[in-house]
């Protein structure tokens, strides 16, 4: 048996269905009008983007393409002085050093770019342009911690931040955008059925990654809104993003920092001493060969040919007095290492031993300055100042022991 025929519909039907479909393409209709209207409210432009003829009309105009004329004319000579020292050093040595400025030629390089590219798109009237010049323009103020490590109340700190911005800050923010990615989907499913004129906080995607970045940071408080109830999940999602994200992860960060900072304060002045003298090399590189100032004596003079020379004088110290008083002096910074063990082997030293002690002081099982001696150029320093004034690297300067009198040698 073959199915029934269908059976056919009255007009008073057809009406029916016609007025339903109308009413539903009305509702979408409203639904998209009322979407629009709000993605409209959110933007708060006023003005747009001249074309490049219409751009430099008023006087204020040519004052700025004065302006850009200069910004990019440095730019252009950014370029020029960074890629022959690039090719020269090589990109990995060049990058990769703290001591040439390791990250800081990254930011110069591209904020170089970004005024180029900006350049192009003004002059093809291209759309966006305010895209490469914010970016330039953060990178442009960044680039001036550069110029800090000449002063020495701000170049190891430059150093610090660097050291954290590459370390510690790099590390975490990976593991905040995992947190970030987790929970903003988790708010966007919740909120996907709420009314977004009342709890617009997470209306989108976008919106929820942008407003879970800063729930994150406490930039925020949690949306409320106590005319309407929240769903129940948000609450328990939101109290692990709270102990996760703030209680957990910011002092994570902050204890990464602490250490970090631990560690790299007895190099930092190190590093920038060592910056220091690398910027004064690369500037004397830059300069032509004419404006370098010779130092020293022309040979001229002493019949010595085109020959420059540096006078060096050596400074010897005849006073016996003294290098013993520089003796006696450093040995009282040793006074805390080894007072257990001379109190121990000699509980009473006499005047007529003090050569004695001077020469035992210069023997090579001597425990260091300190235990807790900083490895800074400036403990090295004086490190090498006590070695070479007690004759511990000069086997010119000896003490004498057999009779009690001290015997010393210059040469």
């Amino acid at each position: 048996m073959g199915a029934p025929p269908p059976k056919a519909e009255g007009p008073w039907v057809q009406l029916q269905k016609l007025l339903a479909s109308w009413l539903v393409r009305e509702q979408d209709w409203d639904q998209h009008v009322d979407e629009a209207h709000m993605l409209q409210q959110k933007r708060i432009s006023l003005k747009h983007f001249h074309p490049l003829l219409e751009a430099y009309v008023t006087q204020q105009d040519k004052i700025r393409l004065v302006g850009e004329l200069v910004t990019v004319t440095g730019a252009v000579i950014i370029l020029l002085l960074e890629i022959p020292d690039i090719l020269r050093v090589g990109a990995s040595r060049y990058f990769g050093q703290t001591i040439l400025g390791g990250p800081f030629h990254v930011i110069i390089i591209i904020y170089a770019c970004m005024v180029l590219v900006t350049m192009v798109m003004r002059l093809s009237n291209m759309n966006g342009e305010m895209v490469p010049m914010s970016i330039a323009l953060v990178l442009g103020w960044c680039s001036v911690m550069y110029f800090a490590r000449g002063f020495q109340m701000l170049g190891p700190f430059s150093i610090m931040i660097q050291k954290m911005i590459f370390g510690d800050l790099m590390r975490f923010c990976w593991l905040m955008a995992v947190v970030i990615l987790g929970f903003a989907s988790a708010f966007y499913v919740i909120f996907q059925t709420e009314d977004p004129a009342n709890l617009g906080q997470f209306y989108d995607y976008p919106m929820a990654l942008f407003s879970t970045f800063e729930l994150f940071l406490t930039v925020i408080d949690g949306p409320a809104n106590y005319e309407v109830n929240l769903p129940f999940m948000f609450g328990i999602v939101y109290f692990a993003f709270t102990i996760i994200a703030t209680l957990l992860m910011l002092n994570l960060f902050i204890a990464m920092m602490g250490d970090t900072h631990w560690r790299v304060a007895h190099e930092r002045d190190e590093l920038w001493r060592a910056q220091v003298v690398a910027t004064t090399v690369m500037l004397e590189r830059k300069l032509p060969r004419f404006l370098w100032p010779r130092s020293g004596i022309c040979g001229y003079q002493y019949g010595l040919g085109d020959r420059w020379f540096l006078r060096v004088e050596n400074h010897h110290d005849q006073n016996p007095l003294r290098v013993l008083r520089y003796v006696e002096a450093f040995k009282g910074s040793d006074k805390e290492d080894g007072q257990e063990q001379l109190s121990e082997k000699q509980p009473s030293v006499s005047a007529t031993e003090s050569g004695t002690l001077a020469r035992a002081s210069l023997s090579p099982l001597t425990p260091s300055l300190s235990r807790t001696t900083s490895h800074s150029s400036s403990h090295r320093g004086w490190e090498i100042l006590r070695r070479n004034t007690l004759g511990h690297g000069n086997l010119g300067l000896d003490l004498g022991e057999g009779d009690g009198e001290d015997n010393i040698y210059h040469l």
